[in-house]
């Protein structure tokens, strides 16, 4: 995937996101998802619609 596509992919989920009523500026989001170019792409549209995102990792485990 290039900068571009990448670039084009966060600026239609972005708008997506506004559209649907699930984020605006200031809305904070928890992401629960494994690192992958979703995670990403995600991540970067929430921020840039002007979200506060908090991932979280499923893959994390309490050692002991």
């Amino acid at each position: 995937m290039s900068y571009a596509e990448l670039e084009t992919m966060i600026a239609k989920v972005s708008s997506s996101l506004v559209r649907l009523g699930l984020v605006q500026k200031g809305s904070m989001l928890t992401m629960c998802c494994l690192n992958s170019i979703e995670f990403v792409v995600i991540y970067l549209a929430a921020t840039a619609a002007g979200a506060i995102v908090s991932p979280v990792s499923p893959a994390y485990t309490v050692r002991m």
